[in-house]
């Protein structure tokens, strides 16, 4: 006959047994990095497009060390999707193809060649391109292009441009191929939010002083829906779906094309003194200012605040702006102007670099 299910409490207080065990509360991240640093070293991961981790032929001979070894495994998935690429935003084609999508929707390339053994390409898997802020604003002006630098695409790309430098960044103008700018992000990689902030602050500089060609409409040439970024299972999207979500999109995040409501001759009181600083914890993020004179500011608010406080804040550090109107630009590049009354949450203002505009 089949025994009966029972069931019952095998811990009465987990959180003591945590602590007695030695079990961890959160996620050691820096052991972490130290265990990937490892398998990098033993050459058992590898990054590329796949981001493959490699198997370790070892004997399987005796119990013990087949349970060790399964406990490796589980551990190695589990820095495999920590340090994997992001797939949902890469263009999967080739650079030509990249380049012509880039002329056809109206974006800059982002090329990223990484190395396996350079520990930095998993570092920007991990702290940059897996952030949300950061994937809106390449989704919004680029392609992204990011390839192993052992593979064929890539290798055009290094005989081309001969970057000296792994994990290599740069933007790439795809009407005339030049490349604009490289980003230098070696130097950032102890502090992920360092990181992120000195990204969005090169990004937002380099959109602000570069405008791409527009590429004026042929129907005989190939449209830039069929040359999207290739992608597979519940991250397809069909052309006319991303069509509508880029329309949408483009229509809600402009800079300079639509002036603020804000009149010339009046100047705005943002609320006055700004509440105080707000310890770090939950439900507080960490927001860079950039101002007129090219300082940098950074100060914490609560995500309950609203962005009228983020203007009043400004006026407060800088007197000039107490008599003038200004403008924050935020990411993907928009105004801030009319969303005072929008709390930071709502309009995810958070953990970013603005910029201050008079107007």
């Amino acid at each position: 006959a089949p025994i009966m299910g029972t069931s019952g409490r095998l811990i009465e207080n987990a959180a003591t047994f945590s602590r007695a065990s030695g079990g961890a509360t959160f996620r050691d991240f820096e052991a972490e990095t130290r265990a990937m640093e490892a398998m990098i070293a033993r050459g058992q991961m590898s990054i590329g497009n796949s981001a493959q981790i490699k198997s370790n032929p070892t004997s399987r001979s005796v119990d013990s060390a087949s349970k060790a070894e399964e406990s490796a495994s589980g551990r190695a998935k589990n820095l495999h999707d920590l340090f994997s690429p992001p797939r949902d935003m890469l263009f999967q084609g080739s650079w030509d193809e990249a380049r012509e999508y880039g002329k056809q929707s109206s974006r800059w390339l982002l090329v990223n060649i990484q190395q396996d053994s350079e520990f930095l390409s998993y570092v920007l898997n991990r702290d940059l391109w897996s952030n949300e802020i950061i994937k809106d604003t390449i989704r919004h002006s680029f392609v992204f292009f990011q390839h192993e630098s052992s593979d064929q695409e890539s290798q055009r790309y290094i005989t081309y441009y001969k970057p000296s430098l792994f994990p290599h960044v740069a933007i790439v103008d795809p009407f005339t191929g030049e490349r604009m700018t490289v980003l230098e992000l070696e130097r950032f990689r102890a502090d992920a939010s360092d990181l992120r902030s000195h990204f969005l602050e090169k990004v937002q500089l380099f959109l602000e002083g570069n405008k791409l060609h527009q590429m004026p409409v042929n129907k005989t040439q190939t449209t830039a829906s069929n040359l999207a970024p290739k992608v597979s299972g519940d991250q397809q999207v069909s052309a006319p779906k991303r069509q509508k979500q880029d329309e949408e999109e483009n229509a809600g995040r402009t800079v300079g094309s639509a002036k603020p409501t804000e009149p010339d001759n009046v100047v705005v009181n943002d609320g006055g003194v700004v509440e105080a600083e707000p310890e770090a914890g939950e439900n507080v993020t960490t927001v860079q200012f950039r101002l007129f004179d090219g300082r940098r500011l950074r100060r914490r608010f609560r995500s309950e605040q609203r962005i009228a406080d983020l203007f009043a804040y400004v006026r407060q550090e800088f007197p000039d702006a107490q008599s003038k109107n200004f403008d924050l630009i935020g990411y993907p590049p928009r105004s801030l102007v009319p969303l005072k009354n929008k709390t930071l949450s709502e309009e995810k203002v958070m953990n970013t670099t603005l910029s201050a505009k008079w107007i």
